[in-house]
Parts: structure tokens; C-alpha cells; sequence
């Protein structure tokens, strides 16, 4: 089995480390979003501002799903890489010549070779099956609290918008 290479050590490092902190920054900006909730007199506000609080509510509930999956699939990945250790030593075991000694290979290594290729193909479905489950949900975490984020900034900045709108041109004397 060949080892990691020091790259893709730090490469999962820091998409774990990205991970935690994306997830804290989502729930550290929703938290400061609906504790300084106000409530505007004019009711466009008040619809972006509830979009923006449900889409980054998606994003939080995104990103604890994808943390979870994204720690499941580790403990997955460590299980079939012990799993493809095993079937390696076994593997390399049967094949050194023979060696007098009390234990012969026989019926039970080879059911216990079987055995860990067919879990062995079961771990990777799983992992495969995870790595999907936490693409889209990044995916909609990434969209739903980008959208969040431009909802809750409109509602914010409204003000501004209707001053320039409500403001009179400027007026061609001369």
C-alpha cells in the first residue's frame, strides 16, 4: 500500500481545517444576523430579510451535515485503508515459499481473504457514496449562504437604494 505524499497531507489538512471554519463563519454570521433583527417599515426589507435568514438557516443546516458526512467518511477511508493493509499482509503472506512451521495456509485464510475483499468493496461504495452526499451539500451550503449573504446585504443597504431612487435628477438650468 503506498503512503500519502506530504501534498496531499497538507491538501487534507487544510480542506479539513476549511470546513470548521467555513462552518463556524456560517453560524457566527447567522447568529449576528438574527440577533440584530430589526423590523423595517417598508415590507420589501422584511421579505429579503427573512430570505436572507432562511437561506443562510440552509447554509448552517448544510454545512453541520457536510462536517458530520465529511468525519464519517474519514473514519470510512481509515477503515479501508486498514482493511487494504490487511489484504495486503495476507496477500503477501501466501505468497512466501513454505516454511515448516505448526500453521499451514488453508480453508480459513482464504475465507478471511474473501471476506475483506467483499467488505473491502462495501467500504468503498460507502465512501464513494459519502464523498457525493458532501459534494451536493457543499454545494447547496456554498449557494444558499452566498444568497443569504446578498439578501441580508440589500435589506441592509435598501435605504440607500430608495435615496437614489427618490432622489430628483439633476436639472438642466443654464
Amino acid at each position: 500500500m503506498a503512503s500519502m505524499s506530504e501534498e496531499f497531507r497538507v491538501a487534507l489538512e487544510t480542506e479539513r481545517k476549511f470546513e470548521f471554519y467555513f462552518t463556524a463563519a456560517i453560524f457566527t454570521i447567522f447568529g449576528l444576523a438574527v440577533q440584530t433583527v430589526e423590523v423595517y417599515p417598508d415590507r420589501a426589507r422584511d421579505v429579503l430579510l427573512l430570505g436572507g435568514y432562511f437561506f443562510l438557516a440552509i447554509s448552517a443546516a448544510c454545512a453541520a451535515i457536510a462536517l458530520s458526512r465529511f468525519i464519517q467518511r474519514n473514519w470510512v477511508v481509515a477503515e479501508l485503508e486498514d482493511m487494504e493493509a490487511n489484504l495486503y499482509a495476507l496477500r503477501s503472506e501466501r505468497r512466501r515459499p513454505a516454511i515448516p512451521s505448526h500453521h499451514a495456509i488453508g480453508m480459513d485464510e482464504e475465507r478471511e481473504v474473501a471476506h475483506l475483499v467483499s467488505n473491502l468493496g462495501k467500504e468503498q461504495a460507502e465512501a464513494n457514496n459519502l464523498k457525493n452526499l458532501i459534494r451536493y451539500t457543499r454545494e447547496l451550503r456554498n449557494w444558499s449562504f452566498v444568497l443569504g449573504l446578498v439578501l441580508l446585504l440589500i435589506s441592509r443597504i435598501w435605504p440607500v437604494f430608495a435615496a437614489i431612487m427618490s432622489a430628483p435628477g439633476p436639472t438642466g438650468a443654464g
